[in-house]
């Protein structure tokens, strides 16, 4: 490995830690009714991309499609998607995001933030401007690696 790549393992590894660690406590935090893992990221994606083919959902979460049939069924049972046919190819069906849908999206994003928000409120203003500097940059750093994997850059909106 070169000096560039070893000097890099350490606060690659913290970046590491840091972001399971976060994920974590916002999973585990999560009160009844918020949206959670997949089911944020598949909403996200519906918003973000408009819609699409249920294994284009798969294939962007890098799952197989039938590993999604239940999590789709609940999603359109609960109103927050719904299945149409695709015009340019009947064999197909499409999912799109409901109005409701697009609100449970919202509202679990609002939650997430002002619980990070009351987090950082624990933080000196010095350190909340670095974590807004450091976000941005996690930003960045989840662009290059996408790029890296031959993907698309993505913000699901979670």
């Amino acid at each position: 490995m070169s000096d560039l790549s070893d000097e890099l393992l350490e606060p690659a590894a913290a970046l590491d830690r840091g972001a399971r660690r976060l994920a974590r406590q916002l999973r585990l935090g999560r009160a009844d009714g918020d949206l959670g893992g997949s089911r944020l990221l598949i909403l996200g994606l519906l918003q973000r991309d408009g819609p699409q083919p249920p294994a284009r959902i798969a294939a962007q979460l890098r799952v197989r499609p039938q590993s999604l049939t239940r999590l789709l069924a609940g999603l359109a049972e609960e109103g927050l998607i719904e299945r149409r046919g695709d015009p340019s190819d009947r064999r197909q069906s499409l999912l799109v995001l409901t109005a409701r849908g697009g609100t449970a999206l919202a509202d679990s994003l609002a939650a997430r933030h002002r619980r990070l928000a009351a987090a950082l409120a624990t933080l000196s203003p010095a350190e909340q401007r670095l974590l807004g500097i450091a976000g941005d940059l996690i930003e960045r750093v989840a662009e290059a690696l996408a790029a890296r994997d031959g993907e698309e850059p993505r913000d699901a909106g979670a």
